[in-house]
């Protein structure tokens, strides 16, 4: 095609108006379209940094055809050549066959390709939950082993796994040239700094095995000590009836001493019960802790439990247990 009918394709393709698939909001088609606008007026100055910006913040708003062809042409201009690449490739996988634009995208497509810089990483030893983010960008691990198209220039390269030490690194990206990164796994994480990082991934999903546990370990401890506050007042009650009965020469017992040993033998029935149901309250708890702590978790708020146990008329137990 002759260069000069190019140029003049070129600028109708990239001066044409408005294009989205997807319907914005009046109030966000406006903005994009203001965005637009002040980004043709800086590209007329020769200002195509601003331009880009201006670009990318319209096309965030809404992915017009000729928001892109712009972003390409301008990303093109500064030397950008994967975001113009990118940008293109949009342009020519969206719009349908009929629309001229689409084949003089697929044609920048096609021309910059075998000039972009790329970037592949190799990964040594690690594992598949591991991920690599490539200039802020997440990405899977078997993604990073192709070559990946990126801006000429320095590129920042980290490598995140579980239970590891990030690794970062500096590549420098060349046109037309795929450069070649090698990562392996950090360090592995201190115990401390291995939970903390557990913790706070985990967040408010932490395991619900940790409150059910702190609750049933704090009743158990309730149970144990009205089991041993039972104890004490069947003693009591003991006492009292041995003081008051005798068996010499005839047995004999006064109302007192006869509701002493009733209480009394209530208080025992109450206590094994409470011993034997705290313990196994306690167990329990334990075990729920222990299962559900692979990472120590920010510990549920403290409660209160609190028993008043009634012996009769003149003798009274209050027991406070704190979970």
């Amino acid at each position: 095609m002759h260069p000069a009918r190019t140029l003049v394709a070129a600028t109708a393709l990239v001066l044409s108006s408005w294009f989205s698939a997807t319907p914005a909001g009046a109030d966000e088609a406006a903005a994009a379209l203001a965005l637009f606008r002040a980004g043709r007026e800086a590209m007329s100055s020769g200002d195509f940094e601003l331009a880009c910006r201006r670009f990318r913040e319209s096309a965030q708003l809404e992915r017009a055809p000729g928001t892109l062809l712009n972003l390409g042409e301008c990303s093109e201009r500064l030397g950008r050549l994967a975001s113009a690449w990118s940008a293109y490739s949009e342009v020519g996988d969206r719009l349908p066959k009929d629309d001229p634009r689409r084949d003089y995208a697929r044609e920048k497509v096609a021309a910059l390709g075998p000039r972009l810089a790329r970037v592949r990483v190799l990964l040594r030893g690690a594992q598949e939950s591991c991920s690599v983010v490539l200039d802020g960008t997440r990405l899977g691990g078997s993604a990073a082993a192709e070559p990946l198209p990126v801006d000429a220039g320095e590129r920042g390269l980290s490598l995140e796994c579980p239970r590891r030490e990030t690794v970062s690194a500096k590549v420098l990206a060349v046109d037309a040239r795929t450069v070649e990164a090698v990562l392996e796994p950090g360090a592995p994480l201190p115990v401390e700094a291995r939970r903390q990082a557990a913790s706070a991934s985990r967040g408010a999903a932490s395991s619900p095995l940790i409150p059910v546990g702190w609750v049933l370990g704090g009743i158990g401890l309730a149970s144990l000590g009205v089991g041993t506050a039972t104890g004490v007042l069947t003693i009591d009650r003991k006492n009292t009836v041995d003081e008051l009965c005798s068996d010499d020469p005839r047995p004999r017992c006064p109302p007192a001493g006869l509701g002493a040993a009733s209480e009394g033998r209530s208080f025992s029935t109450l206590s094994t019960a409470t011993f034997i149901g705290g313990a196994a309250l306690l167990a329990t708890g334990a075990t729920l802790l222990i299962l559900g702590s692979n990472a120590e978790p920010d510990r549920p708020q403290a409660g209160d439990v609190s028993l008043l146990l009634r012996g009769g008329p003149s003798s009274e137990v209050l027991l406070r247990a704190r979970f």
